[in-house]
């Protein structure tokens, strides 16, 4: 009876044990699976933030700004490089290391056995995406970082006040083939010679003189030679514009970032133009190691050589300072009865009164001709030029503008009013953003690859933000997939 009953506990025992060992077991596996998880998500936050650790140093450094380089200093932009980083970076973190355990010599045994097998970017968003407009974002970003929201306020008054002027861009050339016509509408006079026979008298005008030198400035390339003081040295750098941005065929992301789906306001746009301002160099503010010298005007114009767009640069300042002055000197009656004076001493004029006010009214044209030059000369000489003239900042004489010598070297004396630099952010807040953008990505490709390593940098291979699709096993038949989203925001 007694060995009867030993047997029964021995079974009752060998069940229940058998029920525990499948309960331990079960809670073993069930934690080495929450442990395969989390190490996974670890491992896959740690690997993603190490390779966004990987920003470009040079384009932060020059431009404050943060992208990954997917080529890594290679060749060709590629996601994959980018996607076998996160992989190895995970598989590292997945090692485990001999130095955890006390003795060195003994051997580790790994209870998760994890593997990255396979990383994917689903989605990538690059610098270049949306017309630069990832770019813009950072460059917002850290504008309103360094100077705080005060610089949204207001757009600048010089702004303001030339949009009447800018809406009047063609006053000048208006008026001036206005003028023309009505001269040319007028038969000359005619007078007897002494043999008894009748010639034409010609006008004779002063202001013809002034219209040669305006055609050899705006159609035959001198422009340079009036605005620029004697000894200047010009750089002489140029590009071929086939390798860099705007003219290339571009990479793109394949995704969407909803935060970008905001309408940039005129703030943004504000600060976008400080930072350009800011990161650019000029001809009177060069920018130390840049590919082209004079950066704010390639900005403006497009130009492959440093010479053509300072060119079109003092074009753009010229034109823009005889509307502002034509406007002013036909209000200036002093100045419009110094004109008529010299009009009215010319022998066809005499003859035929007709011609008085057309030839006075080219006079005043060809007068404010030289004012805008002479305008032009302070600006690249480093001085100042008010928006808007008046009696006391006007700087040329009637005869001297008449007879072409009026201008001379300021040597930076003017102090009130704008700079170069100024009239040129003047002249690119008017301009098209998104054509400005692809310019200064333009300009980002030149000199970040002037640099150690990066002679073959694309800034649409720069990517922001990636979505990332990670799939990960273990030795011991488990596997795992995790999405992750990050980026520089």
């Amino acid at each position: 009876m007694r060995k009867s009953l030993e047997g029964y506990l021995t079974i009752f025992i060998t069940l229940i044990l058998g029920i525990s060992i499948s309960l331990v077991l079960t809670m073993v596996e069930g934690a080495r699976i929450s442990t395969i998880r989390m190490e996974t998500a670890c491992a896959g936050d740690i690997a993603l933030q190490s390779v966004l650790a990987e920003y470009h140093r040079e384009l932060w450094s020059q431009y404050d700004l943060f992208f990954i380089d997917t080529s890594y200093g290679g060749e060709q932009p590629d996601i994959h490089n980018t996607e076998e980083r996160i992989r190895c970076y995970m598989n590292e973190n997945f090692r485990v290391q001999n130095s955890l355990v006390l003795n060195p010599m003994e051997k580790v045994r790994d209870f998760l056995a994890l593997k990255a097998e396979q990383v994917q970017l689903e989605e990538i968003y690059t610098a270049t995406d949306l017309n630069g407009k990832i770019l813009r974002r950072q460059a917002t970003e850290y504008m309103k970082q360094k100077y705080g929201l005060d610089m949204l306020e207001s757009v600048t008054e010089s702004t303001q006040e030339l949009d009447a002027d800018w809406m009047r861009e063609n006053l000048a050339e208006e008026k001036r083939n206005q003028v023309k016509q009505q001269i040319d509408a007028i038969e000359l006079p005619k007078r007897q010679r002494e043999d008894g026979s009748w010639e034409e008298v010609p006008l004779d005008n002063p202001a013809d003189h002034v219209t040669e030198i305006r055609d050899k400035c705006f159609y035959g390339g001198a422009i340079l030679a009036y605005v620029l003081g004697n000894n200047v040295t010009l750089s002489t750098e140029s590009v071929t514009l086939a390798e860099y941005f705007s003219y290339r065929k571009k990479l793109n992301g394949n995704g969407m970032n909803p935060e970008l789906n905001w309408e940039e306001s005129i703030g943004d746009k504000f600060l976008f133009q400080k930072y350009l301002m800011e990161k650019t160099g000029s001809y009177r503010a060069g920018k130390e190691n840049s590919r082209l010298k004079y950066q704010k005007e390639y900005l403006l114009n497009g130009e492959a050589s440093d010479l053509e767009n300072l060119k079109k640069t003092a074009v753009k300042l010229v034109r823009f300072r005889e509307v502002v002055n034509v406007a002013y000197i036909f209000t200036d009656k002093g100045k419009c009865s110094e004109a008529r004076t010299v009009a009215a001493i010319l022998t066809a004029i005499m003859l035929k009164p007709e011609f008085l006010e057309p030839v006075t009214d080219s006079i005043l044209l060809a007068w404010a001709y030289m004012e805008s030059l002479q305008d032009v000369r302070c600006l690249m000489q480093g001085g100042k030029v008010p928006i808007a003239k008046t009696a006391e900042t006007w700087k040329t004489g009637l005869l001297g503008s008449l007879l072409g010598s009026s201008l001379r070297d300021e040597n930076g004396s003017s102090v009130r009013g704008l700079t170069y630099d100024e009239y040129l952010e003047i002249f690119l807040l008017k301009m098209n953003l998104d054509l400005k953008t692809r310019r200064f990505i333009d300009l980002i490709e030149m000199d970040i690859r002037k640099t150690m390593g990066n002679q073959w940098f694309k800034m649409d291979g720069c990517i922001e933000g990636l979505k990332a699709m990670i799939q990960v096993s273990s030795q011991y038949g488990y596997h795992y997939q995790m999405e992750r989203i990050y980026g520089y925001q």
